[in-house]
């Protein structure tokens, strides 16, 4: 059974981001801090990505 969500993937991701950059600017320095880190940029790229993919401007190469 898949997992549908009502929600933007946009959306999605960015509260993923948030959430991750929260939880790490909690902790002190460590491995599991950085990864959080490097996830949340991750996270923040895809939806930037995604934000150009869905925008009304774009258009096929000619």
């Amino acid at each position: 059974m898949t997992r549908t969500s009502k929600r933007p993937i946009q959306e999605r991701l960015d509260k993923q981001a948030r959430e991750d950059r929260d939880k790490a600017l909690m902790m002190p320095p460590c491995q599991e801090r950085d990864a959080l880190l490097r996830r949340a940029k991750q996270m923040e790229k895809a939806s930037d990505i995604a934000g150009w993919l869905n925008s009304a401007d774009l258009r096929p190469p000619d």
